[in-house]
């Protein structure tokens, strides 16, 4: 049963008002965001990269002492690439520019591009310098040529362009240095081959001498004959491996890598990052939420909740 004092209240139900879109609300999100990008924009930290550009030579140029076996072998590429981008080349690199001590190289957290932020929450440790300059190290490769860019990436555009330029000479004296120890293997192996040949050589006189004084048989003569032809060939071995050995030494004196720095090292002109464009992308994305989202909701309401 109703109570009686209940009959004469009057019940009403209000269904929940919604919210309109408010546009002040979003223009001012909206515009605070791009406001506070404007001033986060100076104060962001420059990252340069000074890139120079390698081509290597095909077998065609410099001849059969080559790494690269044929036309686009990506196998003798690769291969490069990963001696290019070896921690024993930067570790070079950093000695001889006399990096072990430079406080951005030694920094424990070098991984590009976060490390201003992630350097904030980082202790005060130092972290291997060759390392920390190998992880700012950029190897790009053109997979329809012989053509590789790399360059080291730095808050300074100086030490980025000398970092790169010390790579790119240090590789080219490692690729030359590896050429000429291939010329010194071929060269070891034709005069080991040259002492063979001469010892038979020998061995062959003094048989053709003994049958010569012991015998005239036709028996013999056959195998004289043999003997005498058998010298005749190791006579012409012995002057073609003379010639290749004359032809190596004189590779050997004149060496050029199998790589040519086309472009080398230049001062950056414009940081790598922050990138305006992709800045500008995200600050009008960033704004746009916000200030859908201060559109949406009540944000005084929310402030006046935060404070209680």
């Amino acid at each position: 049963m109703i109570h009686p004092r209940l009959n004469n209240v009057e019940w009403s139900f209000d269904a929940p008002e919604k919210r309109r879109f408010e546009i002040r609300q979003f223009l001012f999100g909206f515009f605070t965001v791009i406001a506070i990008g404007f001033c986060l924009w100076p104060n962001l930290p420059r990252y340069y990269q000074s890139q120079a550009i390698l081509v290597f030579r095909s077998p065609e140029q410099v001849g059969k002492f080559t790494f690269l076996k044929q036309d686009l072998d990506e196998k003798a590429i690769q291969s490069e690439i990963d001696i290019l981008s070896s921690a024993p080349l930067t570790a070079e690199v950093v000695k001889r520019l006399n990096l072990q001590n430079d406080r951005e190289i030694t920094s424990s957290f070098a991984s590009f591009p976060l490390d201003f932020i992630s350097s904030a929450f980082s202790s005060s440790s130092e972290a291997d310098p060759a390392r920390s300059a190998l992880s700012r190290l950029s190897v790009q490769h053109d997979r329809r040529s012989y053509t590789i860019r790399l360059g080291y990436i730095s808050k300074d555009p100086q030490k980025s362009t000398s970092m790169t330029a010390m790579l790119s000479t240090l590789y080219l004296e490692n690729l030359t240095d590896r050429k000429q120890k291939l010329l010194e293997r071929d060269v070891d192996i034709a005069r080991s081959r040259l002492l063979s040949t001469a010892f038979r050589q020998t061995q062959l006189t003094a048989a053709i001498n003994e049958l010569t004084q012991l015998s005239s048989s036709s028996e013999d003569k056959s195998a004289i004959a043999e003997l005498i032809a058998e010298k005749s060939r190791l006579a012409h071995t012995s002057d073609v491996t003379r010639a290749q050995i004359e032809e190596a030494v004189a590779r050997q004196q004149n060496t050029e890598p199998d790589a040519e720095l086309i472009a080398p090292a230049r001062y950056p002109a414009a940081p790598l990052f922050p990138n305006p464009l992709i800045f500008a992308v995200a600050l009008l994305i960033a704004a746009s939420v916000v200030g859908t989202f201060c559109g949406i909701f009540d944000v005084k309401d929310l402030f006046r909740t935060l404070r209680k």
